[in-house]
């Protein structure tokens, strides 16, 4: 099964809802850097939440930027001030936050580290609060109480691009109860795209509305995707019949027709 690496907000926080900020940190998240100086290339790069191999992903979005001057003239211009400290400030809130992963993934950890110094000089002030899993994914994620995470997701259901669950304004546990869009992110559009596409049979029809969902997401940015991971596995030459398939957990899916070649 595929995962996406994002940078998750929480959309629920002022400062994640003015979409000048999200926009700003997205231009100066270094990715490139990141990704090949501290997963050496190993993930392919992405704009969208679902894999490249699905039927529904989009390939037209368009690529991340890096650019941290016009980050800082998009703060500049959307009115986020620096204060004495050099943290920038709009009607009284701070742009201040912590982000979390779990503590021990020194990979993660480490992009926290490069975010923390090159979001820094943009009056970004980020602070580092990592847990062990059973509280990073415990209500402090579930209930939506962090400010950001490092998280690796599956965003569909086996090949199915349906995301109701991760991105409908319905499934947001911390008012609903229920459902797994813990970034709090609510998009009418995408509410009602989701709702008009689950139910659709004609699959060219169900992948336009897809298209489309992927783009608002890509503009509205609720999330900076960092990679898609390129999962890797060594099998024997004399197994015959093994075939990845990234809509499945464990490549075992048709271990029925594997055999040993003598």
């Amino acid at each position: 099964m595929t995962f996406v690496t994002f940078f998750a907000l929480n959309n629920g926080l002022p400062q994640f809802q003015d979409a000048a900020v999200r926009q700003a940190l997205y231009l100066g998240l270094d990715r490139d850097t990141i990704n090949r100086d501290l997963f050496y290339n190993a993930n392919v790069p992405t704009e969208s939440f679902l894999p490249q191999e699905n039927w529904a992903y989009n390939p037209n979005l368009p690529r991340h930027e890096y650019d941290p001057d016009r980050a800082a003239r998009v703060l500049d211009d959307a009115g986020w001030r620096r204060g004495r400290d050099g943290v920038r400030v709009k009607n009284g809130v701070r742009l201040e936050f912590s982000t979390s992963t779990v503590a021990g993934n020194h990979l993660r950890e480490q992009v926290q580290q490069f975010l923390q110094q090159t979001w820094q000089p943009l009056g970004v002030k980020m602070t580092i609060q990592n847990f062990p899993a059973a509280v990073m994914w415990g209500d402090f994620w579930r209930l939506s109480e962090f400010n950001t995470s490092i998280v690796g997701s599956i965003y569909p259901i086996a090949s199915d691009p349906d995301v109701s669950d991760r991105l409908g304004s319905w499934a947001i546990p911390k008012r609903a109860g229920a459902g797994s869009n813990n970034i709090q992110y609510v998009n009418p559009e995408v509410d009602q795209l989701l709702r008009d596409s689950v139910g659709l049979v004609d699959r060219e029809a169900r992948k336009r509305n897809y298209w489309r969902i992927q783009e608002i997401v890509r503009t509205d940015l609720p999330f900076f995707t960092i990679h898609q991971t390129r999962m890797a596995e060594g099998t024997k030459a004399n197994l015959i019949g093994y075939e990845a398939n990234v809509n499945y957990r464990s490549n075992a899916w048709n271990i029925n027709t594997w055999y040993w070649r003598a």
